[in-house]
């Protein structure tokens, strides 16, 4: 617990409002900013602060201050895309805020998958993008369970088909038809 959480908070609220000072210049601010300040580990402060808020959007870093504790114990972008169920953008440190001209689509082929892709498309045709829709697969059984290596090749292939199919089913689901798009599939197949 902090010695003095009141003293603590007023020089973090101090220190975010300087910071916000610094990067927006004041013509180029919305016209609703909040700035919030809450006092626990990152992950669960902002995931408190989002089941709060009635948020539609997260935008937020890729890496924050502490690079080890979030190499041993798991990152803070990661907790909070597995725990919100709204659309998480995660910034690299040296990222550039469009105008995108390709995107890159992975889908795992889980019912999120055709979530994914209608957002993507919404994006894409906003910035008159190209969507690159690809999905990566290891040689797994339909459970999800890994193929011993003498697993014969027709069974192999067989399954490779049943993701194949599976992908171009949810891209043929998707509203693409006003976009520039392509698919790709990519195998970890032993030789």
């Amino acid at each position: 617990e902090l010695p003095n959480p009141e003293k603590y908070g007023r020089n973090a609220m101090e220190e975010l409002d300087a910071f916000v000072e610094d990067v927006i210049p004041e013509d180029e601010r919305p016209d609703v900013l909040e700035t919030e300040i809450e006092l626990e580990h990152a992950a669960e402060g902002i995931g408190h602060h989002l089941d709060e808020g009635g948020f539609e959007f997260v935008v937020m870093g890729a890496t924050g201050r502490n690079r080890i504790a979030s190499a041993l114990l798991g990152s803070t972008p990661e907790e909070i895309i597995r725990r919100s169920e709204i659309p998480v953008l995660v910034v690299a440190e040296e990222g550039e805020l469009g105008p995108w001209r390709r995107i890159l689509v992975p889908l795992d082929l889980s019912e999120s998958s055709r979530t994914v892709l209608d957002h993507a498309s919404q994006l894409a045709r906003e910035e008159q993008a190209e969507l690159d829709i690809m999905h990566a697969f290891p040689p797994t059984g339909v459970d999800g369970s890994s193929l011993p290596a003498a697993t014969p090749r027709e069974a192999r292939e067989s399954l490779q088909d049943i993701h194949a199919k599976r992908f171009h089913r949810i891209v043929r689901d998707a509203n693409l038809d006003d976009l520039d798009w392509a698919t790709h599939e990519v195998s970890n197949r032993p030789n």
